[in-house]
């Protein structure tokens, strides 16, 4: 007894047929990829850490580099215990770039000098 074929969308957005030993396959790597960025270490870094950067810019970090933007820096100014979530974007990329992403603001006090 045969299996119908599974009907899966190309890149090109067309319908191609795929025997169920192909879909199985897909379906596996899929699951690994989902599972690789489940596993992306999520480190903190705070601003001392990065040595107290003022300009917006891509500076050694562990391993590689990270990006840090301007909004960053103004998040430190105000917040300077504040730490960033890094996140790398591709455990494939030639180069380790690491970005920022959700921040803590830990103590969440602000500067006297905000008020």
């Amino acid at each position: 007894m045969s299996t119908p074929p599974y009907n899966l969308l190309t890149d090109s957005g067309q319908s191609e047929q795929f025997s169920t030993r192909t879909a199985m396959a897909l379906r596996s790597m899929a699951e690994l990829a989902m599972a690789v960025l489940r596993a992306v270490e999520m480190n903190k870094i705070t601003w001392a850490e990065i040595g107290h950067v003022t300009e917006p810019g891509q500076y050694r970090y562990r391993f590689g580099f990270v990006v840090i933007t301007g909004k960053d820096i103004a998040i430190w100014q105000r917040y300077p215990n504040a730490a960033f979530t890094v996140i790398e974007p591709s455990v494939y990329a030639e180069q380790r770039i690491f970005k920022l992403g959700a921040v803590d603001l830990r103590d969440a006090a602000a500067r006297d000098d905000d008020y």
